[in-house]
């Protein structure tokens, strides 16, 4: 599990985490409205991309379990579909641009598009534990978009976000051929599974899925339409900062479900479950003593991610929390996951995504950038509760329950005191 976590942890938090890794160069070529912008676009098309594509890439981890080839027949025969929907569905919305919608919206669509063609092909790789290969494209593709982003910089030193926004997908384009032509596309007979009823199955968990995506964009959503691009930019900075605990929950959400549908009964019990609740706070707090440490030396010394710790150090807390309590969620979902409570697990991702559109509203309407903090590390709390209430409700055997919510409660405390002492020290 370890070499797993660590290798699709990274792969995933380069893949995602791509505008953090080039947020210094992106703040010097971009306006800080820009870069809202541009982030905002980053966060949507990602979270669009399983919408896209039917979340055909769960049907391809399912039958790729069994075996590779099974997946590749999946890839081989929806690859099509998938193209006719994305430009279906950005043909759509550049009409609707013709009456009063952004035009940043059809390129959300193609990105999301291309981004569901990665995510088959990492599919399959994971499938055939092409480990390497998985890793190599998720570099790849980051510091190849830093390297076409700084030749049109060169080039065009006033270019327009949509322009940058053109290479990005030109270069995903080009990505995306590169690997694809890299797969033996040859299935055999034994290999031909049926096509609707895998995906029929993965279009039940759609409904999640556009859930997750609302709960996710909410907040960046409210902002930009309350109060406009700067505050989104901002906002976004702080944000993405604190998403690099993601990286890590990233390789949790990847390596887990196997791991505790192969070892449930310990999962159950506690003796792994408590071991990794523990490992996972303690990299929790070193990593955000490491980041407000560094934001601080960042602020006073090179200005690269430019963030006031002094202004925006509870709106960073807020978020970091939230995210902490992610970890806890991505192991009791993949539990009531295991119990086959799919039907649980949406019906909880709805409510949290209605309550979430509600929060969000009322609190950003209110409190701008404060509000939105709030609001992330409240809807994240109220996923931690239901899911950990239904775990507990539909498997029995769960034990050590009330121990880990000590350890929630004593790593929120410590990182709120971590965030006390420090702003008192640099103040």
């Amino acid at each position: 599990m370890k070499k797993e976590l660590v290798i699709y942890g990274v792969s995933v938090g380069i893949n995602r985490g791509a505008i953090l890794i080039l947020m210094p160069f992106l703040l010097h070529i971009f306006t800080v409205q820009d870069f809202g912008l541009y982030s905002y676009v980053q966060l949507l098309f990602q979270l669009g991309s399983p919408i896209v594509s039917l979340n055909v890439i769960i049907a391809m981890s399912r039958e790729g379990a069994d075996h590779p080839s099974k997946a590749l027949y999946i890839y081989n025969n929806f690859l099509l579909t998938l193209l006719f929907i994305t430009m279906g569905l950005a043909a759509f919305c550049y009409l609707l641009t013709l009456v009063n919608v952004e035009f940043i919206y059809v390129w959300i669509l193609l990105l999301a598009g291309v981004e569901a063609w990665h995510n088959m092909l990492l599919s399959y790789y994971r499938a055939a534990e092409k480990n390497w290969i998985f890793l190599f494209f998720s570099i790849l593709k980051t510091l190849g978009l830093l390297l076409v982003f700084s030749i049109l910089y060169w080039q065009v030193p006033n270019a327009s976000l949509n322009y940058y926004l053109l290479i990005q997908f030109i270069w995903s384009l080009v990505i995306g051929f590169l690997f694809h032509i890299g797969i033996n596309k040859r299935t055999e007979a034994k290999d031909v599974i049926s096509l609707k009823e895998s995906i029929t199955s993965s279009l039940v968990l759609i409904p999640h899925t556009l859930s997750l995506w609302i709960i996710a964009s909410a907040g960046r959503f409210f902002l930009k339409e309350l109060w406009g691009n700067y505050e989104l930019g901002v906002y976004s900075k702080v944000f993405n900062v604190a998403m690099i605990l993601m990286i890590v929950n990233s390789g949790i959400g990847i390596a887990l479900p196997q791991q505790i549908i192969k070892n449930y009964k310990q999962w159950i019990v506690g003796s792994i479950r408590s071991s990794f609740f523990k490992y996972y706070s303690v990299v929790a707090i070193i990593l955000y003593f490491l980041l407000i440490v560094g934001i601080w030396f960042d602020n006073n010394y090179f200005q690269l991610y430019n963030i006031d710790f002094y202004k925006n150090g509870f709106n960073f807390l807020l978020i970091y929390v939230g995210f902490y309590l992610l970890g806890f969620y991505y192991v009791y979902s993949n539990i009531l996951f295991a119990l086959r409570k799919n039907k649980i697990l949406a019906l909880i991702t709805t409510v949290t995504a209605v309550l979430s559109v509600m929060l969000n509203y009322i609190l950003i309407l209110n409190f701008k950038m404060l509000g939105a903090s709030v609001s992330v590390v409240t809807t994240y709390l109220i996923y931690y509760f239901l899911t950990f209430f239904y775990t507990l409700k539909y498997e029995k055997q769960f034990k050590k329950s009330k121990s880990e919510i000590y350890i929630v409660l004593a790593v929120t405390s410590a990182l709120f005191l971590l965030t006390w002492l420090f702003g008192a020290a640099i103040n």
